[in-house]
């Protein structure tokens, strides 16, 4: 609503008229503690643990085997302790903690496999032989040799779980990480023996 203020009379009616626009800002708005919880894990950048593949990724040599496993493990004793951040806006602080829930893995052979791992799954340090079925892991049943640069795409996804609490409220929240390996695999080498 417009408002007027006479501020000059002449013979008792008003000679100047002075308006005042109305205030159309935005009060300011209470800080939101879910807004602030994004804020404080967008902050957080998640560092994912120290997974470890068998055989290794190797650049510069075919390193794993058709129909032979490849294993992603973390070393034994490794502990997935939850990563934490806060944020802080016009006093209301709100405080977030992630864990990791699970991971996935993704391959562009054909056909196209996403299996799922659980934290449990990969805590398992290396395995005893390459040829153990892998509580988690991936089996090509195709070489890469024709593929773009000669390997296949492993993608690991994390994850993660997120609570937060501040202003007495209490909330959750899930976000993903990624890490993408270049896996070559080639065919079982043939042993020929002679005639006897």
């Amino acid at each position: 609503m417009t408002e007027t203020t006479c501020v000059e009379y002449t013979d008792a009616a008003c000679a100047t008229l002075l308006y005042h626009p109305p205030d159309t800002a935005d009060p300011v708005a209470p800080t939101d503690p879910a807004a602030l919880a994004r804020h404080a894990l967008a902050v957080l950048r998640l560092a994912p643990p120290d997974l470890r593949l068998t055989p290794p990724p190797d650049p510069g040599d075919p390193n794993t085997l058709v129909n032979t496993p490849t294993h992603l493990w973390l070393p034994v004793g490794t502990t997935l302790a939850p990563q934490t951040s806060s944020a802080t806006d016009r006093g209301l602080t709100v405080a977030v903690e992630a864990r990791l829930d699970h991971v996935t893995l993704t391959t562009d052979d054909v056909p196209t496999a996403s299996t799922d791992c659980t934290p449990a799954d990969l805590v398992t340090g290396p395995p005893a032989s390459p040829f153990d079925p892998p509580a988690c892991g991936h089996v090509w049943r195709t070489t890469s040799a024709d593929r773009p640069g000669g390997a296949f795409h492993l993608t690991v996804t994390y994850h993660w779980g997120i609570t937060w609490t501040g202003g007495g409220r209490t909330g959750t929240l899930t976000t993903t990480t990624t890490a993408t390996y270049d896996v070559a695999v080639r065919e079982r080498p043939v042993t020929l023996r002679p005639d006897p």
